[in-house]
């Protein structure tokens, strides 16, 4: 998964954040709550079938790369 479609994902489980989604930004940077987090994690179990959680210190890059793990 790209960032580009991790961010089409975010849109899709309605998760809003603040700043720009990049490799080195965390969950907390771009103020998404744990209840976004989690609704996130759900179209991410969906579209790939793999169940995953996330932390509010994780960059997008580590997400990444559980996700493609």
């Amino acid at each position: 998964m790209t960032i580009e479609e991790l961010i089409k994902l975010m849109e899709k489980a309605n998760v809003e954040y603040e700043g720009e989604v990049t490799e080195d930004a965390t969950f907390a940077d771009l103020e998404i709550d744990s209840l976004d987090i989690m609704m996130l994690s759900f179209e991410i179990e969906k579209a790939n079938g793999k169940k995953l959680t996330f932390a509010k210190d994780e960059s997008i890059k580590q997400a990444l790369e559980k996700i493609n793990g």
